[in-house]
């Protein structure tokens, strides 16, 4: 089922995607973006959020690869 909905997400957008992947990650940039920590800096501590049983099985999906 997940699977089916993927499958009709792709084929509407495939205008979107290239038609062949590249084997390579870009080149840097002048401008590259990037996420600037703070120094000793953690995540907060705290349970992960709970999701309905039909989305956890679609993540459970995506982890599996």
């Amino acid at each position: 089922e997940v699977l089916d909905e993927v499958a009709e997400v792709l084929e509407k957008f495939k205008d979107v995607f290239p038609p062949e992947f590249p084997k390579r990650l870009p080149l840097h940039r002048a401008i590259d973006h990037a996420i600037e920590l703070e120094p000793g800096a953690r995540p907060p501590a705290q349970a992960p959020y709970r999701m309905c049983p039909a989305r956890s099985s679609w993540m459970g999906y995506w982890r599996q690869d």
